[in-house]
């Protein structure tokens, strides 16, 4: 799941958007609130994260890892590699929300 930081003073949903663009090089539509998600984050020292989850469609692009992005790719929801989710505080939480729904 695609993610980073928001800029300072910058709305959550410019944020989202941008993120996506730089990452993947998608653009999104009918970009949707899921849900917050609490977690750490250790960079020098440890910051207590609050990630803001979204759900969208893509509106232009082609997924595409960007440059500080290691791989890129889709998983049929009933083949969800569990154990191997990057980031499994956070991530694990918000899939079985979207799973709910979906």
């Amino acid at each position: 799941m695609p993610g980073g930081f928001l800029e300072e003073g910058e709305d959550p949903l410019s944020g989202v958007k941008r993120e996506i663009r730089e990452e993947l090089g998608v653009r999104l539509k009918n970009v949707s609130f899921l849900g917050i998600y609490m977690d750490s984050y250790t960079h020098n020292y440890k910051m207590y994260t609050l990630n803001i989850i979204y759900t969208a469609q893509i509106v232009s692009g082609k997924i595409k890892a960007m440059d500080d992005v290691g791989s890129a790719r889709w998983f049929d929801k009933n083949k969800i590699p569990w154990p191997r989710l990057a980031f499994p505080v956070w991530t694990k939480p918000a899939i079985m929300d979207w799973l709910k729904r979906n």
